[in-house]
C-alpha cells in the first residue's frame, strides 16, 4: 500500500514539478512493491517510467538530478536485493517465492494458459494435502466457464465486502468522476490489475495493496463531486458525504466489536504458547502434530530467516524425529497437538535407545 502511494504521488508531484526528491519517492516506492508485491507494483510501475520516458530529460537540470537520483536508489536496492537472493536461493536473480512454487506447487499461475506440473513427493502428509489436493482443486474447479466464473464470483464477493462497503455511493458517480482526464490512468491501473486477477488462479483481498491509493484517489474524487450536489437550496451532496463516513465509522465500529467478542481462534493459542516459552528463555524446539482431518489453512509452522539463530523454532511432526533432535541437540523439545480443543505444550518424548 505504500509502494504504490509513494510512486503514484511522487508522479503527481513530478508532473507539476520536477524535484529530486520525487524521484527519490518513485523509485522508493518502486523497490517496496519490487519485494512486496512485484507482480501487481509492475503494472502500477509501467505507466509513471512510461510517462516519465515521455517527457525527456534534455535541458532541464532537475530532470537529470532526479534520474540519477532514481537510478541510486533502486540501484543500491536492487543490488542488495539479489545479494538476498544470493544466500537464500543461491542465484542472485531468483526471488525466495519463486524458488518456493517452482519447488512444491503444482498448480500454474495462469490456469488458462499453463498446465499443472507433476508433484514432488512431500515428507510432510499436510504439504502434500495442501499443494496435490487444494491447490490442484483450486485449479480442476476453472476448468469450465462455469466453474471459472464460480470461482471468481466469489472472490468478487469477498473484495466487494472488503473494499466497497459502505463506500458504495461514490463508486455509482465514477463516470462522472472520469471525465477529469488524469483520473483515466489511475482507473486503467486499478482495472488492468484486477482483470488479469481474474486469469490467475487464487486472489485475496490483499493482493491488490498496492492499488488501495488508485481506489481511494477515485473514492475522494467521486465524494467532491457529490459534494456540489444541491437540492433546492439544501446541501444534498454534503449530507450524502457525511451519511457515508459516519456509516464507514460504524462499519468500522461493528469489526472491531466482532474482533473483541469472536472466540479466540488457533493463531491465539499459538501466539501464547511462544509468548510462555520466550519469557521462559532458553531455546526451543516446539514440534507440531496435526490430526488427519487438520485445516490445511491453519498453519502452526513459521519461522524466522535465521532458524538456527531463533529462540524458538517450530517444526512438524515426522516419523522419524533422530535428525531433528541431533541438528537441534541444545534445545529443549516440546510437542503441541494443534487438533486439541485446547492446545497446550507437553514435554516431548526422549529418543529410544536404537534411534540415538
Amino acid at each position: 500500500m505504500l509502494g504504490g502511494a509513494l510512486v503514484l504521488g511522487g508522479w503527481a508531484r513530478w508532473r507539476r514539478r520536477v524535484e529530486p526528491r520525487h524521484g527519490f519517492f518513485i523509485a522508493l516506492g518502486s523497490m517496496i512493491l519490487a519485494n512486496t508485491r512485484p507482480f501487481e507494483g509492475l503494472f502500477v510501475c509501467i505507466p509513471v517510467f512510461v510517462g516519465i520516458a515521455r517527457r525527456g530529460f534534455k535541458d532541464d537540470e532537475k530532470k537529470r538530478v532526479s534520474l540519477v537520483t532514481m537510478l541510486i536508489v533502486c540501484g543500491f536496492s536492487a543490488a542488495l536485493m539479489a545479494r538476498y537472493n544470493q544466500e537464500v536461493t543461491g542465484s542472485a536473480f531468483t526471488l525466495p517465492y519463486s524458488l518456493y512454487e517452482k519447488n512444491y506447487n503444482p498448480a500454474p499461475i495462469f490456469a488458462a494458459f499453463q498446465s499443472p506440473k507433476e508433484p514432488r513427493a512431500y515428507q510432510h502428509d499436510v504439504l502434500r494435502r495442501f499443494f496435490v489436493d487444494w491447490c490442484s482443486e483450486q485449479v480442476d474447479r476453472q476448468s469450465t466457464f462455469r466453474g471459472w466464473w464460480s470461482y471468481h464470483r466469489e472472490r468478487l464477493e469477498w473484495m466487494r465486502a472488503f473494499f466497497v462497503g459502505p463506500l458504495l455511493l461514490p463508486l455509482l458517480v465514477l463516470p462522472w468522476t472520469l471525465r477529469a482526464k488524469t483520473l483515466w490512468v489511475v482507473f486503467g491501473i486499478l482495472s488492468g490489475v484486477m482483470g488479469v486477477h481474474f486469469l490467475t488462479v487464487g486472489i485475496q483481498p490483499h493482493y491488490a495493496a498496492p492499488l488501495v491509493c488508485c481506489y481511494f484517489l477515485l473514492i475522494v474524487e467521486g465524494m467532491r463531486r457529490i459534494s456540489i450536489i444541491r437540492f433546492r437550496g439544501f446541501p444534498l451532496g454534503r449530507f450524502v458525504n457525511t451519511f457515508t463516513c459516519l456509516m464507514v465509522v460504524m462499519n468500522l465500529a461493528l469489526v472491531i466489536e466482532r474482533r473483541i467478542n469472536e472466540p479466540s481462534g488457533w493463531e491465539t493459542a499459538r501466539h501464547e504458547i511462544e509468548r510462555s516459552l520466550l519469557l521462559s528463555g532458553g531455546r526451543h524446539v516446539v514440534v507440531v502434530r496435526y490430526s488427519p482431518d487438520h485445516d490445511l489453512l491453519h498453519e502452526w509452522v513459521a519461522n524466522g530467516a535465521d532458524i538456527d539463530s531463533s529462540k524458538i523454532v517450530w517444526a512438524r511432526e515426522m516419523s522419524a524425529m533422530k535428525d531433528l533432535r541431533k541438528y537441534f541437540r541444545d534445545r529443549m523439545f516440546w510437542l503441541v497437538d494443534a487438533d486439541e480443543a485446547i492446545p497446550t505444550l507437553k514435554a516431548f518424548p526422549e529418543l529410544s535407545r536404537s534411534e540415538r
